[in-house]
């Protein structure tokens, strides 16, 4: 059996906030896969267990590690919700497993987590919102989320990866008042941290089904949009909203993905450059500020391990015996022909991933 848990963060991962919603919810999500028949996953409270479910939408990410060993059909992902009200509020200790197949038993891990209530935190939450949201005939309420043309429980068959927030979103978090997080995918908590999505996450306060934001003009001091914009059909009009719901002098933090590989399939549209970004946020929009790029080690990082994960296992341990210089001649046309043969090994998805570019040749419809 193999298998992953990715949220709630590993204890000391230093990420802010918590992983429990403003109503008590606590989110556990991950992977699963065996040998022949999918695992099931439990999860234990302080060593007891409350859920017991079985793997059931596609991982796009495991896909294509795995596309040699398991069916096409399969699904590899989990989720699973604690209410954490049903406890005494104080630290518990969580742990996952996965069980069936021919080990019986195997966990994942065990994690630390404060169960305890932050009613303060949650009414300053429903206050602030009650001020800045601009309601309308889609409006529905329920505890402390609100929808504006979104499905109530549409995120439990539409799951985010659990990224995090970055070093600059961080640094935002602390120097300003109200934020909004555009985007927010699977994350914590914060305090004063609002976030935005069009699935509604338990960590999300906003679900919306796309258009317009539903925030009053100028409501926050602070905008995070991480990872966002090449997955939203018209970047412009994101960014023109972003602008109209920040306050005069509040502060955005914004990144775009440039050189790198397709992923969230199919709804990844854009790539921008540093220059199409200023184009975006300079031009078009009223911003100011300064760009950074990641290291060449981490830009490079990034799009080999997602090659080297996409090979086939036969092609990866092929491909280990050359050395860097075969591979470049290879590439090149005359390396040896057992490392361009590993190379082609690839998952197919990966390889329309790591496209460089993309050849439309039609017709105009009569």
């Amino acid at each position: 059996m193999l298998g992953a848990w990715d949220f709630p963060f590993a204890d000391g991962a230093g990420h802010p906030g918590t992983p429990i919603s403003r109503d008590g919810s606590l989110l556990l999500t991950g992977w699963a896969l065996g040998d022949k028949t999918l695992p099931d996953i439990r999860v234990l409270v302080d060593g007891k267990s409350v859920d017991e479910i079985a793997p059931d939408f596609r991982r796009e990410d495991i896909d294509i590690i795995f596309h040699t060993q398991k069916p096409e059909a399969a699904p590899s992902g989990w989720i699973s919700v604690i209410d954490t009200t049903r406890f005494k509020p104080g630290m518990h200790e969580i742990e996952v497993k996965l069980v069936g197949g021919i080990l019986k038993s195997h966990t994942l891990g065990k994690r630390h987590i404060d169960f305890r209530p932050r009613e303060e935190a949650r009414e300053a939450s429903s206050a602030f919102l009650r001020q800045v949201l601009r309601g309308d005939d889609r409006h529905i309420e329920e505890r402390h989320q609100h929808y504006f043309g979104a499905t109530p429980g549409g995120w439990r068959k539409n799951p985010s990866s659990a990224m995090g927030f970055s070093d600059q979103a961080r640094d935002i978090f602390q120097t300003c008042g109200a934020t909004l997080v555009v985007g927010a995918g699977v994350n914590n908590t914060v305090e004063r941290v609002y976030q935005l999505d069009i699935f509604d996450y338990p960590n999300v306060d906003v679900a919306t089904s796309g258009g317009p934001f539903p925030f009053a003009d100028a409501s926050f001091d602070g905008v995070i949009c991480e990872n966002v914009i090449e997955h939203v059909p018209d970047p412009k009009f994101l960014v023109k909203e972003i602008e109209r719901v920040l306050k005069p002098g509040g502060r955005i933090g914004i990144n775009g993905t440039n050189l790198h590989f397709t992923h969230g399939f199919p709804f990844h549209y854009f790539n921008p450059t540093e220059w199409g970004m200023k184009l975006l946020l300079e031009q078009e929009a009223g911003f100011e500020g300064v760009y950074h790029n990641p290291d060449i080690v981490g830009s490079l990082r990034t799009v080999l391990t997602y090659f080297e994960n996409a090979l086939a296992p036969a092609g990866r341990e092929a491909l280990a015996r050359h050395t860097f210089a075969e591979i470049m001649s290879a590439l090149r046309g005359s390396g040896p022909e057992s490392a361009v043969a590993a190379i082609r090994s690839i998952a197919p998805a990966a390889e329309k991933a790591l496209s460089t570019n993309v050849y439309f040749l039609g017709t105009k419809k009569n």
